[in-house]
C-alpha cells in the first residue's frame, strides 16, 4: 500500500482517525420495557442542514461520494461496494453511516471501511482503513475467513452487518472473495482502533456449504448481544454472541421457510426480534427475553393486514421507535413502506401502509440496485434534537439520500 494512499484517502483517513480518537459518542439513551416505551438522550447540536429541512422531505447533504475516497489500489470492481448484495449499518452513538468490507465473491476484494458522520454541519464520506491484499489466507467454508494479514475477506454482507458497543459486527461471513465461501465466523471492527477482531466460530451443525449465505444479523442494545440467523439452513439455524462476556450460544432453530435475503430488526423497547422471510413472504417474531433457547421453533408468525408491495429479497428495513413501526425501502422512489407493530407484537396484527413525502419534497432517490438495498437503507435515531433521519445510498458515484422523519409518527 502506498504511503500517500494511506495518509490521504482524499483527506478522509486523517480526519476520520482524529474523529475516532477524540469524538464523544452520543449516549445510547435509557430504555423502559414497561408498556413498551423508551427515551433516547439527545446528542447536542443539530446539524444546520438537518435543522433547516422540512419534515418528510429528502435531501442530499453529503459533500462527496464513496468513489472520491476509494484507495488507489482497488481489487476488482469498486462499484460492487453498493451493487454486490451488500449492506451497511449505523453507529448510533457516533451518528455514522458505515459500509464495512463490502464486495465479496468475484466482485470486489477490498475490505476497507467507509464512514459518514451525519451529525455534522458538513457530512462527508471518509475511509478509515485501507484494503488488505486479497489472498487465500484462511478462506474457505466455515473457516476464519481471513486474508493473510489477519483481517476478514470482503463479503456480500446482505442484511447481516450490524453495530453496537462501539463496533461494527459481522456475525457470519457471506460470499468471501474471490470464491463464494460462507462461514459462521464472528468479526467486529472497532472504531476506537479502526481495526478488526476475530471472535470465533460457533459450533453449529450447518449440514451444507450454502446454508449460511444471505443471513441476517441484529444487535440488541439492552443485553449487548449480537444475534445471527442463517439464510438457507433448516436446522441449528442461529446463534447469539454476548459482546461483553465474549460468549456464543448456539440456537437449534429449525427454519423451514428460510430467511435468505430477508431482513431483521430488533425493537429494543418491545423486546422482540422481527424477521422477514422472502421465501414465505411472512413475518416471524422472536420474544428475546422469554423464548425457550432449547426450542427449535421459538418464533411466532403473526397476522398481517394490508397489501405487501415490498416483498422479496434485498429490502432495507429499520425499526423506528417513535412510530412503533418498521420502515422499509427497496426502490420505492421518494415513498417509504411502513409496517405498523401491534400492541402485542407476538399475537397482534401487523399493518402495511405507504408513507408519502411532503408535497414540498423535490428530491427523489435513485433506483435501487438490482441485487438489493439491504442495510444501505438505514436510520440515525437521533440527529441531535431527538428527531430521526433515514439514510440511503445506491451507488459509489451517487449522493447519500437523507429523509427527515417527524418527531412522532412518520
Amino acid at each position: 500500500m502506498k504511503r500517500r494512499d494511506f495518509l490521504l484517502g482524499s483527506t478522509g483517513l486523517i480526519s476520520a482517525t482524529k474523529l475516532s480518537l477524540g469524538a464523544t459518542p452520543c449516549p445510547s439513551g435509557s430504555l423502559s420495557v414497561t408498556g413498551g416505551t423508551s427515551t433516547f438522550t439527545t446528542c447536542g447540536t443539530t446539524p444546520s442542514w438537518f435543522a433547516s429541512m422540512p419534515d418528510k422531505t429528502w435531501a442530499t447533504p453529503v459533500n462527496n461520494t464513496l468513489n472520491a475516497v476509494k484507495p488507489s489500489n482497488v481489487y476488482g470492481n469498486h462499484a460492487a461496494i453498493c451493487s454486490a448484495w451488500t449492506g451497511g449499518t449505523v453507529d448510533q452513538e457516533r451518528g455514522e453511516f458505515t459500509l464495512a468490507a463490502n464486495g465479496g465473491h468475484a466482485d470486489y476484494g477490498g475490505n476497507e471501511v467507509y464512514v459518514c458522520n451525519l451529525r455534522t454541519n458538513s457530512p462527508s464520506w471518509q475511509r478509515v482503513s485501507n484494503p488488505s491484499i486479497p489472498d487465500s489466507g484462511t478462506l474457505g467454508t466455515n473457516t476464519k475467513g481471513a486474508y493473510s494479514d489477519g483481517r476478514p475477506s470482503a463479503v456480500h454482507g446482505w442484511n447481516r452487518c450490524t453495530s453496537g458497543n462501539g463496533r461494527i459486527w459481522y456475525p457470519g461471513l457471506d460470499a468471501e472473495y474471490p470464491n463464494p465461501y460462507w462461514s459462521l465466523a464472528c468479526w467486529s471492527f472497532d472504531r476506537k482502533t479502526n481495526d478488526w477482531t476475530f471472535h470465533g466460530i460457533p459450533p453449529n451443525n450447518t449440514g451444507g456449504s450454502f446454508n449460511w449465505q444471505a443471513g441476517i444479523g441484529s444487535y440488541d442494545r439492552m443485553t449487548k448481544t449480537v444475534w445471527s440467523i442463517c439464510g438457507y439452513a433448516t436446522q441449528d439455524g442461529g446463534y447469539s454472541y454476548n459482546t461483553e462476556t465474549n460468549t456464543f450460544k448456539v440456537m437449534p432453530w429449525y427454519c423451514p421457510n428460510n430467511f435468505g435475503g430477508g431482513w431483521g430488526v430488533i425493537a429494543h423497547d418491545l423486546r422482540v426480534w422481527i424477521l422477514y422471510s422472502p421465501q414465505a413472504d411472512s413475518i416471524f417474531v422472536l420474544p428475546l427475553d422469554t423464548f425457550d433457547p432449547s426450542s427449535d421453533k421459538p418464533f411466532s408468525r403473526p397476522t398481517i393486514s394490508g397489501n405487501n408491495t415490498i416483498s422479496g429479497s434485498g429490502i432495507g428495513a429499520v425499526y423506528h421507535q417513535p412510530s412503533r413501526s418498521v420502515l422499509l425501502w427497496n426502490g420505492q422512489g421518494a415513498n417509504i413502506r411502513k409496517l405498523a407493530i401491534p400492541s402485542n407484537p407476538l399475537t397482534g396484527t401487523y399493518v402495511w401502509s405507504d408513507v408519502s413525502p411532503s408535497a414540498s419534497n423535490t428530491i427523489i432517490p435513485s433506483a435501487a440496485q438490482v441485487n438489493g438495498t439491504y442495510g444501505r437503507f438505514n436510520l440515525v435515531e437521533d440527529m441531535g434534537n431527538g428527531q430521526s433521519a433515514l439514510c440511503l445510498i445506491n451507488s459509489t458515484t451517487e449522493p447519500v439520500y437523507i429523509y427527515k422523519l417527524p418527531t412522532s409518527g412518520v
